[in-house]
């Protein structure tokens, strides 16, 4: 050696310089910062002759110390753990191998769990190392011709048999670089134990071995790849010896650090810090991971500013689609945990949810329990039914208690007792932090609304069920069903302090129930509930619990323990307990706003008093009027007829008040004897004319009051039901038929007409016809006023619509007037009717200016002189001092110009009048009601009474008005649509893109809609023959 040195650039790269025959020999050795673990979280440390040995899952010591020490007698090159599970012990000899250590003299030892124990660790108890169980010796054979040159010692499996003969059988791989620079080969080293027979297999590899790992969780027959130096993957598979390249080979660059569960999934990361999930990349910046058999997932530690340790569950590699943008993103979506810079992933610690980091260079090490971990292993142990190492391993990280029950709830009620008691002996195991009652009310305590578990850890643990709970009954239920199942316990006094949580928990608190409970329960245990129910809810919320049960003792034992001034609590005490008890209970009632029980216990009170009670009653109905306790009246007093018509009148006035005035004349007369009266009185105030007529007791009083009512009917206005009371109930046909004819009712105003038996009628038939024809004539002119002004208003609202897009599209909000949002008169200027320009604007406003600029006119020129001065001999003008006594000697206050007219005008172009013009637009329209229930009647009338003449003219005039409103929409229209593709053509020089358009304010989709709507089938038909 002539020549050693670390390289500048690459800090893990050695350079040798050997002194050979031919000159000198350059040769580069690339190390690698890696961690040699098994499955359990134990780590081997090399050092020199020593192999040092750590459990992690006990206790996380920092280098340079160590929990145990081997003494392997000569160098330690290399150190490899066998992929779990570990083999059972074979014949009482021992367990299976654990690790196997390649030494300096060509040795290869293979350690495990040995019979007799030795080895002890006296740094961690109950921790016994591993003991040699084999030394193979490499040096005699043949197919290895220098021992020393073996690397990457991996082992892959091994194979027991409890049988006569105890035989295993150990494979182990080897990278063998040959002496004559004839390239490498692939060792498989297959020991027989205990005869330590060996078989060795050379397999030729294409390139040097970067990598060998074996596969962590592999089915027969094992597994391992083999990462060489150009990024190619190979497989080797134990059953037949081979190597076969792998389907995504190579990798898009050389990795050194290679692991996987099974072949199909590889994760690799480069020295560049690339993290690969076969030939896709998942991350950048990642300087440590970690493959985890038992957790089913892939952790990794990120660099940068802020670290982080990243969990990511297998599952989600396998079925996420790489064809997605941001399908990096979703892997990082699950519970990232913030890390102290330079920190380096060491171990995940077997099925436990630990992980052990350590940071570089320090070398301190940091045990961390990361959500993404604890919270399936919580929930697996849910899945399990152990509840008890669930709430254990919740409440020492600080999990949601609630998990345990949304997880699976239909489930979880199924297994309450189960629950009970695993919850109950959890101390019985030395758990500290108190008994099994304590973590029961820990976990009552913590028990609300919602589903707690994420929607995402449900796409990670199987086994979960449906969260079936409607909001806000979740508490109760799970509350009930506890409680159900600790009462029924046959030593119930155990669950007494659980119980009352569960009455404290409900929404509503049961506070009266437990301490019911509390009565039934041993005297000596009175006290201590009473005490727990304070530390859950307040004094006074338990003294009127206590209060609720009219148990005067306990109430007094509550104010006692709850240190109450007993000048408050004893004088009501010793009230209560000298009136009479259904008295006392009223009052207590009244307290408690217990209205219902407490008209109960008045009611009560009154019959068991032994002399009548003064305004008994009228205490009762003012209480029942009070708070709307009609119906626990009227159960109450059903079988006192007096007290019960007045409760139903009560009621009955009550829903006058609340405008139910049918159901209220329904009570007005089921009460005995029938307040008719009232009844009539409401009928009549709300138009129930039918009602009120047939309540009525004679027909003299019908006619004496229907043209009142009929009058009060037209003031709603109800013209046929006015007409139908003057017909039926005075007689007035005249008057009926005025009416319909005000109503526009033709039909039924010449049929009441024509069918009055007296003699000449006729006449009033031909008022009807009068009327009608009239009404046409007045159609006709409105009609044409109609269309007129929809025409001007929908020409205008085309002009308006153009400026306000022209404001939003420069940056005004929708809600303002003219350009620029300017509340002034300025906005007037834009709008396309006022005939006004930026120049005009000028040379009105402005004296001897020319400028076309708006904001010139208002600009202050440094030549002009202020008429502001002190001194001043205008009192207007003159700075008002206590030197200036100018105007104050004069009597009143000048009086204010007022602006007459500009107070809710509208400015031209602003929202305001677009809001108007459409509210304009629509009222000159005719909807299909109006259509079918005036215009066709209307014309079908004076068709079949001879004027088929004023008809057409009529049936004309409105198709007219309808045709001009179409025309005027199409116009509008199609000139908008004009506008807009010259203005899209200017935009973008003539090509017209389609997204340059502007988008429609809320408003044009309404007013496109807009049409008169046509007559019906009928009427259309008729004239379509004339």
């Amino acid at each position: 050696v002539v020549f050693v040195r670390f390289d500048a650039e690459r800090s893990y790269r050695l350079r040798v310089g050997l002194n050979v025959a031919e000159g000198v020999e350059w040769r580069d050795y690339d190390f690698a910062w890696d961690v040699c673990g098994d499955g359990a979280g134990t780590v081997a440390v090399t050092d020199g002759e020593v192999l040092n040995l750590t459990p992690l899952g006990k206790a996380v010591i920092p280098p340079p110390m160590y929990a145990a020490s081997l003494s392997m007698g000569e160098i330690v090159r290399s150190v490899s753990s066998f992929p779990p599970p570990v083999s059972a012990a074979v014949d009482g000899e021992g367990g299976g191998c654990e690790w196997v250590v390649s030494l300096s003299d060509g040795r290869l030892v293979l350690l495990g769990e040995v019979a007799d124990g030795s080895g002890k660790s006296g740094m961690i108890a109950n921790y016994v190392p591993p003991g040699v169980i084999a030394s193979i010796d490499l040096n005699g054979e043949s197919a290895i011709s220098d021992p020393t040159a073996l690397r990457q010692v991996t082992a892959v499996c091994q194979s027991g048999s409890n049988g006569v003969d105890g035989t295993r059988h150990v494979t182990l791989l080897a990278v063998h670089c040959n002496t004559d620079n004839t390239g490498e080969h692939l060792l498989e080293i297959n020991v027989s134990l205990p005869d330590n027979t060996l078989r060795v297999n050379r397999l030729s590899l294409s390139a040097p071995a970067l990598r060998v790992s074996s596969c962590c969780r592999s089915s027969e027959p094992s597994s391992a790849v083999v990462t060489l130096t150009d990024g190619s993957l190979l497989v080797y598979s134990s059953q037949t010896s081979t190597l076969t390249p792998h389907p995504i080979s190579p990798l898009l660059e050389p990795c050194p650090y290679v692991a996987s569960l099974t072949p199909a999934v590889i994760v690799a990361l480069s020295s560049r810090g690339r993290l690969y999930a076969n030939e896709h990349s998942l991350r950048d910046g990642v300087n440590s991971f970690a493959l985890s058999p038992a957790h089913d997932a892939l952790l990794y530690v990120t660099t940068g500013n802020q670290p982080e340790l990243m969990t990511v569950p297998l599952e989600w590699i396998r079925s996420l689609d790489w064809d997605e943008a941001d399908y990096a993103s979703r892997l990082c979506r699950f519970y990232p945990r913030s890390l102290e810079r330079t920190s380096h992933l060491v171990a995940v610690v077997g099925h436990e949810p630990k992980v052990v980091l350590q940071l570089l260079p320090r070398g301190n090490l940091e045990g961390i329990y990361p959500r993404s971990l604890v919270v399936p292993y919580v929930l697996d142990r849910v899945n399990d039914d152990k509840y008890d190492e669930a709430f254990l391993y919740g409440r020492k990280h600080k999990v949601d208690m609630n998990v345990i029950v949304d997880w699976n709830v239909g489930r979880f009620l199924e297994r309450v007792a189960l629950f009970l008691r695993q919850i109950m002996t959890a101390s019985a195991r030395g758990v500290s932090g108190g008994g099994g009652v304590d973590f029961l009310n820990l976990f009552i305590s913590c028990l609300k609304e919602g589903d707690s578990v994420a929607l995402v850890m449900r796409d990670v643990v199987k086994g979960g069920g449906e969260f079936v709970f409607p909001p806000g009954e979740k508490v109760n239920t799970i509350c009930e069903a506890l409680r159900t199942v600790m009462i029924h316990d046959s030593d119930r006094e155990k669950y007494l302090l659980p119980l009352l949580t569960t009455f404290a928990k409900t929404d509503p608190p049961q506070l009266s129930a437990g301490l019911d409970l509390l009565r039934s329960s041993s005297p000596s245990l009175l006290n201590e509930g009473i005490k727990y129910l304070a530390f859950l809810a307040d004094y006074d919320l338990i003294f009127d619990a206590a209060l609720a049960l009219y148990d005067f003792q306990l109430a007094k034992n509550v104010a006692q323990l709850s240190q109450m001034d007993p000048k408050v609590y004893t004088p009501l005490l010793n009230r209560w307990q000298s009136l009479e008890p259904n008295f006392a209970k009223y009052e207590i009632d009244l307290r408690l706003k217990n209205y219902a029980s407490a008209l109960t216990h008045l009611k009560q009170a009154g019959d068991a008093a032994a002399a009548p009670i003064p305004d008994h009653f009228q205490t009762c109905l003012a209480l029942v009027e009070k708070h709307n306790l009609h119906k626990e009246a009227l159960r109450l007093f059903t079988s006192q007829p007096s007290p019960l018509r007045q409760i139903t009148i009560s009621l009955a006035d009550k829903l006058v008040r609340e405008k139910h005035t049918r159901t209220a004349v329904q009570f007005y007369l089921s009460a005995i004897p029938p307040a008719v009266t009232r009844a009539k009185d409401t009928a009549r105030s709300h138009n129930d004319w039918r009602t009120y007529f047939s309540l009525c007791s004679s027909a003299d009083e019908r006619q004496r009051v229907a043209p009142d009512v009929a009058e009060e009917l037209l003031s709603v206005p109800n013209y046929r039901d006015a007409a139908t009371v003057l017909l039926d109930y005075a007689g007035d046909v005249p008057a009926a038929v005025d009416c319909l004819v005000r109503g526009e009712l033709w039909a039924e105003a010449h049929r009441v007409a024509s069918s009055s038996s007296e003699c000449g009628r006729e006449d009033l038939c031909e008022v009807v016809r009068a009327a009608a024809v009239a009404f046409a004539e007045v159609l006709e002119v409105e009609w044409d006023e109609k269309a007129g002004a929809f025409e001007v208003a929908n020409e205008r609202y085309r002009v308006v619509l153009r400026l306000r897009k022209d404001a939003i599209a420069e940056g005004e909000d929708d809600d303002g007037g003219g350009r620029g949002g300017t509340g002034d008169d300025c906005g007037s200027l834009y709008s396309a009717t006022s005939g006004a320009s930026d120049a005009s604007f000028a040379s009105r406003t402005s004296t001897g200016s020319t400028t076309s600029s708006v904001g010139s006119v208002i600009s202050v020129g440094s030549a002009v002189s202020s008429t502001f001065s002190i001194v001043s001999e205008v009192d207007t003008l003159k700075h008002k001092s206590k030197f200036n006594t100018i105007g104050r000697g004069q009597k009143g206050k000048r009086k204010k110009k007022v602006k007459k007219g500009r107070k809710n005008r509208i400015r031209p172009g602003s929202v305001e009048e677009l809001t108007s013009l459409v509210s304009t637009l629509k009222a000159n329209v005719i909807g299909r009601e109006y259509a079918t229930d005036v215009v066709a009647p209307t014309v079908t009338y004076l068709s079949r009474r001879g004027r088929v003449d004023e008809a057409r003219r009529v049936y004309e005039s409105y198709r007219d008005f309808r045709t001009r409103v179409e025309q005027s929409q199409a116009e509008r229209k199609r000139l908008t649509k004009e506008e807009e593709t010259a203005r899209a053509t200017a935009r973008d020089g003539g090509g017209g893109h389609a997204f340059l358009r502007e988008e429609a304010l809320p408003c044009e989709e309404e007013v496109d809609r807009l049409e008169c709507a046509d007559l019906p089938e009928e009427v259309n038909k008729f004239f379509y023959f004339l």
